[in-house]
């Protein structure tokens, strides 16, 4: 289970689906097609032995003498003022005396209470602990064991959050929801995990076929396969499999191929299958199903705080999203090309794991990496994936195996694999080396997406994320690309974004999509309404979710029988999909946006509620709360959520922001002003804080100060025409004639025919240039 930091929590609505399956009651096989790794054994002897040992083995086990590493020799770890103290005791079984594992630490309520151990969760290069509680939930101590070893600075107790100062009130506390086994991690430490969460009782009772990550866990159950092998006739190239894990051969990988050729196809189940754990998504579908990940999966996009700008890793990520930035990836390259896939481990050591497909005699010599011969800087892996380090002691590689860029990093804020080592340096002393060295050989670096991915929403973004979206770009990258535009709501945009509506990429199709919630709604019902029927699952989701709105109920109303029916199809699949998370804030948040725009308010107001009761950390449901209010005229009871939530998210826009608005509402001006003020110098790049403030301050007959927040907004978006009307009409109540002709003489270039347009700029250049004014 991975550590949390607050910046995590903030951004939770991030992950939107991402919770997923169990509270933990051992039971024979639960589904009747798992038939468990000891009959695999059988037949498959090699393979079995070398899966024993692994972190597949040990992701989730009983404690034991063998399973548990940690010091629980009535050892003593201080935190925060809480002395937490490990021990033993021993008791009654049927083969005798059995050792159990225990804690003692402070509880929800802050007080010491003892705990039994329940689970070991890994093992290196640290292992956690699970508690059982009666309601089925599993909470992972937020104290680890370093179980690397004592010359590594490993054999200690140690707390995950070290620099915080974390205690029962905060949600960073081992018993809170972002510690809950339950709801985070569980579907990836368990084989054939059910989750069966009882929102009536907000309990759990999960079964699964094997505690750990066996082998039915990536090849799906073994039944059908048992059933081949009687088979006089055994031609099914599946072998009885539902899918065919194998990857393509070296020799394929090195043939080059189209983008999308037959070795990426190749590699599309078993990425599909790796794909499912070792990647940062929401889950949208049955994760043990076979097929396209995008079936199963709403993979996250390369956005803050998960990744930098240039897409290298930041936040736990898991690898996936990196790769697909890959161009190994691209060429047919998979995760078995590297880790064998039983044990896990690197298929070669050094450099020789790369000089399976790279030719040595040119890659591993000094010309090319420019270090001594055998030091750490002549190591592939050092300057193309570098590590960052999770959980405190957990370096993970980047998988986007990239050239490194310090000449980009002070334009996107990104680190780089050079002063990451040699950290007495600065990026313009690696910049100029890696320009020295490519002159040597005369080379030159490519174009790079960072720069634009990282651009401020201005004029210029537009035209920089359309070359980006129509590129050759990895879609991962189009993708994001689109995503980004969200900053720049225009015709343009839409064009752009509908244009990428039948793209052959997913992860394109769904982003582009996404964007249509800027549409009025008639437009963006016609406009998505093909892709609720889409082969892909991730991308009917996101056309169902852009549908979501008050609106939804009359407009479908008005379609052919026919087309209702699709959206009624689309509707019961999205609400499905939902009900699979009702025991994450998110969840519950998404559940009242969908009974919001299915005309129930009370069902709606009741998940709202439930999930700020539930996570009030996240403001998600918090704003949607009081839109619904807003919606019933009910001003009162937002105006008092917010100035609750006002004590705890002094520093968050959307708060500012709503609170601002409830008080225009009820008449408040000034008041609201203030609000509405701090919204948009919270977040500066935030265009619509930003609008609303300045439609408020001309409103209220602060001409001088709309002009301001006018002119500020229009360094990002020089040609809104709304823009430009509130700094005219201001300047010309304020009888700031200067001012106006600026503003007049944009708009005239906005609308070169307006006769009123042309009129107005020839008057006030008449009167300015004679005086008058």
């Amino acid at each position: 289970m991975p550590s949390h930091s607050r910046s995590h929590i903030q951004n939770t609505l991030l992950l939107l689906l991402c919770a997923s399956l169990c509270a933990l009651t051992s039971t024979a096989a639960s589904a009747a097609d798992y038939v468990g790794a000891q009959v695999c054994q059988q037949c498959h002897q090699d393979q079995f032995q070398a899966w024993q040992g692994s972190h597949h083995d040990w992701a989730m086990l009983e404690p034991t003498a063998e399973s548990v590493l940690g010091d629980f020799d009535n050892r003593k770890f201080t935190y925060n003022g809480i002395t937490s103290r490990f021990f033993t005791t021993a008791g009654e079984a049927d083969d005798g005396e059995a050792r159990q594992y225990w804690v003692e630490t402070d509880n929800a309520e802050g007080k010491l209470e003892k705990f039994p151990v329940a689970y070991t969760f890994g093992f290196y290069p640290l292992q956690q602990y699970l508690i059982g509680f009666a309601d089925g939930r599993y909470q992972a101590l937020s104290i680890a064991w370093d179980s690397r070893p004592k010359s590594e600075g490993g054999q200690r107790w140690f707390h995950l959050n070290p620099d915080e100062t974390v205690d029962h009130r905060d949600p960073l506390h081992w018993t809170g929801l972002y510690y809950n086994w339950n709801n985070r991690c569980a579907d990836c430490h368990s084989t054939n995990l059910q989750k069966n969460y009882q929102p009536d009782t907000d309990t759990y009772a999960t079964t699964w076929s094997e505690i750990n990550v066996a082998c039915e866990a990536c090849h799906g159950p073994g039944s059908d396969h048992l059933a081949w092998t009687e088979l006089d006739n055994q031609d099914d190239p599946f072998k009885g499999w539902q899918q065919q894990l194998s990857a393509s051969s070296i020799a394929e990988v090195l043939t080059p191929i189209p983008p999308g050729g037959k070795n990426l196809q190749k590699s599309a189940a078993q990425i599909a299958a790796c794909g499912s754990c070792h990647s940062r998504r929401g889950v949208i579908g049955d994760i043990t199903a076979p097929g396209n990940y995008h079936n199963k999966h709403q993979l996250s996009l390369l956005e803050e705080p998960l990744y930098y700008a240039d897409g290298q890793i930041r936040d736990e990520v898991y690898v996936l999203g990196s790769f697909l930035q890959s161009k190994m990836y691209h060429q047919g390259v998979t995760c078995t090309h590297c880790h064998e896939p039983h044990s896990l481990e690197l298929r070669q050591p050094g450099n020789q794991l790369c000089a399976q497909c790279h030719n040595p005699n040119q890659y591993d010599t000094t010309a090319h990496h420019q270090h001594p011969q055998g030091s750490s800087g002549s190591q592939c892996v050092n300057c193309h994936m570098p590590e960052t380090t999770y959980m405190v002691v957990d370096p993970r590689r980047d998988h986007s195996i990239r050239i490194p860029r310090p000449d980009l990093s002070a334009t996107t804020g990104a680190p780089n694999a050079c002063v990451m080592c040699h950290q007495d340096r600065d990026n313009e002393w690696a910049s100029k080396a890696l320009a020295a060295w490519l002159k040597q050989g005369n080379k030159q670096l490519p174009p790079h997406p960072g720069a634009a991915l990282a651009a401020a929403p201005n004029s210029e973004l537009f035209d920089k994320i359309r070359q980006l979206a129509t590129s050759e770009q990895p879609a991962i990258v189009r993708a994001t690309a689109l995503q980004r535009l969200r900053d720049i709501a225009s015709p343009q945009t839409m064009e752009l974004a509908l244009q990428q509506f039948d793209s052959k990429d997913e992860l394109v199709r769904a982003a582009a999509i996404s964007l249509t919630d800027a549409l009025p709604y008639p437009t963006r019902l016609q406009s998505v309404l093909p892709k609720l029927s889409d082969p892909i699952k991730a991308v009917r989701m996101a056309a169902v979710q852009v549908l979501l709105s008050p609106e939804l109920v009359e407009a479908k109303a008005q379609l052919p029988a026919a087309e209702q029916t699709v959206v009624e199809r689309a509707l019961a699949e999205y609400l499905k999909m939902l009900e699979m998370h009702q025991d994450t804030a998110a969840g519950l948040n998404n559940l009242g946006q969908y009974y919001l725009a299915q005309g129930d308010f009370e069902k709606a107001e009741a998940r709202y509620q439930r999930s700020i009761d539930m996570e009030p950390y996240l403001t998600g449901a918090i704003i949607n709360l009081t839109d619904l209010y807003r919606m019933q005229g009910r001003d009162d009871a937002a105006l008092k959520l917010l100035q609750q939530a006002l004590t705890r998210h002094r520093q968050r826009p959307e708060i500012q922001h709503s609170l601002g608005l409830t008080l225009v509402r009820s008449g408040a001006y000034d008041k609201a002003l203030t609000h509405l003020q701090q919204a948009a110098e919270l977040a500066p790049e935030g265009f619509r804080y930003g609008y609303v403030y300045a439609v408020a301050l001309h409103s209220t007959k602060h001409y001088a100060e709309a002009i301001r927040e006018a002119s500020r907004l229009l360094a990002l978006q020089p040609q809104n025409p709304e823009l430009l009307n509130i700094g005219l009409d201001s300047a010309m109540r304020s009888q700031q004639w200067s001012e106006a002709l600026r503003f007049a003489l944009q708009l005239q270039r906005l609308n070169p025919g307006d006769p009123q347009l042309q009129g107005l700029v020839k008057h006030l250049q008449d009167q300015i240039l004679g005086g008058s004014y």
